[in-house]
């Protein structure tokens, strides 16, 4: 039993970190446990990208990471955030750093074959597909469906704002005569109403489909539902998630 609880070890053991790294405490033969206590935060997928801006806070804006156990994701993480970390790992040492077959199978069905799940060549093939998209004529077209949509989100706002202020003269008047008011102060969501220009906007200018998520705030919902639908059943297929 201890040979084979050895051999274990062995098998997933976290890896050599500079200990001078910021990052989550640490033990030191299991390095960092995510389901453990994160610097007052629990680790789930659904807080993973709150939490990594908490952290980078703490830390200053500096890389950090540290050893994991490996157990699918590999001996340790780092989330970087300088730029000359960034620039060494996106252009200058590309090649180096490729996605691992685990995050390739996961996000299929998602990404299938497209730029943000490939590496080499196809990735290569398809950002020059992409960067000949970026004419002069392709940025005024973008610009002109940006000015549009954010009419009318502009539109919105003030209709809102009259109901608003109709609805505060009535409750003036009926304080003035003692009466009680039944009126009440609409109001909006004002990070989805942005939201929904966002994904009007890149659906116009990347595929030429107008959703119309910024009138029809329904439609938003249906896609927004069916989006987390499908990044839930990609988050099934890595390690960690069925711990």
């Amino acid at each position: 039993p201890i040979t084979l609880f050895f051999l274990l070890y062995l098998f997933i053991k976290p890896g050599c970190v500079d200990p001078n790294l910021p990052g989550p405490k640490r033990s030191r033969f299991l390095g960092i446990s995510f389901g453990d206590d994160l610097d007052g935060e629990t680790f789930e997928w659904t807080n993973w990208p709150p939490l990594c801006l908490h952290l980078s806070r703490r830390y200053n804006y500096k890389n950090w990471g540290g050893p994991t156990p490996n157990i699918g994701f590999g001996p340790a993480f780092y989330i970087l955030i300088t730029e000359d970390a960034i620039r060494h790992i996106l252009r200058d040492n590309a090649s180096n750093y490729l996605k691992s077959d685990t995050t390739k199978e996961c996000l299929q069905e998602m990404f299938g074959d497209g730029i943000l799940n490939v590496d080499g060549d196809l990735w290569k093939k398809h950002r020059m597909i992409t960067t000949s998209l970026f004419t002069k004529d392709f940025v005024r077209y973008g610009a002109k469906v940006t000015a549009e949509k954010a009419e009318q989100v502009s539109s919105i706002l003030d209709k809102l704002a009259e109901t608003n202020e109709k609805e505060d003269s009535t409750k003036e008047e009926c304080k003035l005569l003692s009466s009680p008011s039944s009126s009440s102060m609409e109001t909006t969501d004002i990070q989805e109403l942005f939201t929904r220009l966002t994904l009007d906007v890149f659906l116009n200018i990347a595929f030429g489909i107008d959703l119309q998520v910024i009138t029809n705030p329904e439609k938003y919902r249906a896609f927004t539902e069916a989006l987390d639908e499908i990044q839930s059943l990609c988050h099934v297929g890595f390690p960690l998630c069925n711990l």
